[in-house]
């Protein structure tokens, strides 16, 4: 109601009476520029209003019209007088805003107007920004104004025009104000280390062609639309991480007269740790790579009060995955589902799952979070927030989103950071929820798009190592992954690749190391050995997978 009627009726109002007491400051700033400037008082630019349809903005005029010997007009800071960075500083240069407010082309509140020279360069998120009127005065104004980026002021811009209310007009308003007569967080235009934004854009574009390197830890993301992809887990929970997740379920069975737990052979340190903190008895079966695809022995016998733990391996192969559940259910024995691995395939299937999880961190750019869900009845979540780590991990991949698309920052600065959050991960990830601001980004996330880079990215990759023929490429077309793994014919041909991967700026996972708890059979060993894990993920396009192809290539030739 605020925003379709309300709003339009305080800009009247307001901007009326503003104009009308304000009438002798114009009448002085308007002597004075005519004075000490010329003609006109007035400046007027184009800038896009509403839906980006294009209005004249008005402003008292702050700078000269002196050109140099060819007639072009000096730079900015050598046309700008006196009198104009008083009115700048002010914000008196921008009274005449007052009209554009009173005819309806702006209001008092929202996202700044800014050169229609931008338009082309927005995302379908930061164009959010013209669902609604351009404002004098806006959020990200009130929250460093000069002083915020270009992924800052647009991050303001759009959660305003999702949550426009009365109260936060008000509050907007008056901290304007204040920030105003206080001359906080103005800065001279020459003083703003700041490009224009298709400048910013364009080399981001090219940035994201070229990158330095591929694959280790992701960084801070574009903001999109959001498409809601995870509500399709219903009831599903948001925890801190995929071990905070374990140690709730694992509580959970205890409480439940559980004593034992099936784990595979193949599993990655943290499983392991998770379990053996509550004390529950492990016992293992066989989980390994062969002929493109990963599969199970069955577990040599049943114990009573037992759960059993299944991880989807890579889009584990539905035939092994099939036959662990029916030796669970035959055998009376709960099971966990990870779902990790297969979170964003479409023929993903948990409805029956007493208990399923998956971590996200390898999906997204998140800080941390993990999803909890499954039949199970009564699971307390505790809403105590992993501050500390949330803020160490953000910095983490705003400065990693530095290096990598705008060339600022050292890369160890920001690998420092990467390390001290992942400690954090493991010593303190019991007990706690999501943070506040890993929510805020996955509300953010397009899915689908993400699905259709993976799978596109996934493909070039499985169809032309195949047709190398010196890797076994697990592969299926019809899952997203998370990875495309290939196994290679001994630990020392993995390694080698490996190192020579990285010399050409390629950072290719070796998914786990075998936890020292775990006695393996050979086959299992085999593959902790052999396998190593190729990046597909949404941050790359065709050029990069083949980027690392063409290297793979180059390698075979060397070896």
């Amino acid at each position: 109601m605020y925003r379709k009627f309300f709003k339009r009726f305080f800009d009247i109002i307001v901007s009326l009476l503003a104009l009308i007491l304000l009438s002798p400051v114009f009448l002085i700033v308007a002597i004075l520029v005519k004075t000490k400037l010329g003609s006109p008082v007035l400046y007027i630019t184009k800038r896009p209003g509403k839906d980006g349809k294009i209005f004249n903005l008005h402003k008292f005029r702050s700078m000269t019209n002196e050109c140099d010997e060819n007639g072009k007009l000096l730079p900015d800071a050598k046309r700008l007088t006196k009198l104009g960075r008083i009115l700048r500083k002010t914000s008196i240069d921008e009274l005449p805003e007052l009209w554009d407010i009173f005819i309806g082309k702006m209001s008092l509140i929202g996202p700044r107007p800014l050169s229609p020279k931008y338009l082309p360069y927005y995302t379908e998120y930061e164009n959010k920004r013209h669902d609604v009127r351009p404002g004098m005065t806006g959020l990200a104004q009130i929250n460093g104004r000069s002083g915020l980026n270009w992924e800052e002021r647009f991050y303001y811009d759009v959660q305003y025009v999702e949550n426009i209310s009365f109260f936060m007009d008000i509050k907007i308003f008056f901290k304007t104000i204040y920030k105003v007569l206080k001359r906080a967080d103005t800065l001279e235009r020459e003083d703003i280390c700041l490009l224009n934004f298709y400048e910013h854009r364009e080399i981001q574009w090219q940035n994201s062609k070229n990158y330095k390197e591929i694959g280790s830890e992701f960084w801070l993301a574009d903001r999109e639309i959001g498409d809601r992809y995870l509500d399709k887990f219903k009831n599903a929970k948001y925890v801190f991480s995929g071990r905070t997740a374990i140690d709730y379920i694992v509580k959970d069975i205890i409480n439940k007269g559980i004593e034992n737990i099936y784990l595979p052979s193949y599993l990655c340190q943290s499983i392991v740790d998770a379990v053996e903190k509550n004390n529950l008895n492990i016992i293992y079966y066989d989980v390994y790579a062969e002929s493109g695809r990963f599969c199970a022995d069955l577990p040599q016998e049943v114990v009573e009060k037992s759960a059993m733990f299944i991880c989807d391996y890579f889009f584990f192969d539905k035939e092994h995955y099939s036959k662990l559940l029916d030796f669970a259910k035959v055998s009376g024995i709960t099971v966990i589902h990870d779902i990790t691995h297969s979170l964003l395939s479409d023929n993903l299937d948990i409805k029956d799952d007493e208990y399923y999880f998956a971590s996200l961190r390898k999906w997204l750019p998140v800080p941390d979070g993990a999803i909890l869900g499954g039949t199970y009845k009564n699971l307390k979540i505790s809403k105590t927030l992993p501050l500390a780590h949330t803020e160490i991990k953000m910095q983490a991949i705003k400065k990693k989103r530095d290096y990598m698309l705008n060339n600022i920052g050292d890369k160890a600065a920001f690998i420092e950071l990467y390390q001290q959050a992942e400690e954090i991960v493991e010593n303190e990830y019991a007990c706690k929820q999501i943070s506040c601001k890993a929510l805020d980004i996955i509300s953010s996330i397009n899915f689908n798009r993400v699905i259709s880079a993976r799978k596109n990215n996934a493909k070039t990759i499985s169809q032309q190592l195949k047709d190398i023929g010196a890797f076994s490429v697990i592969y299926q077309e019809d899952c997203c992954p998370i990875f495309v793994p290939i196994m290679f014919s001994s630990k020392e041909q993995r390694d080698n690749f490996r190192n020579y991967m990285i010399e050409q700026n390629i950072y290719l996972p070796i998914h786990w190391n075998k936890p020292d708890q775990v006695i393996a059979s050979q086959k299992t060993q085999q593959t902790y050995d052999n396998i190593l894990s190729i990046v597909i993920d949404q941050r790359y396009a065709h050029d990069d997978m083949q980027k690392i192809v063409d290297s793979a290539k180059r390698f075979l030739e060397q070896e």
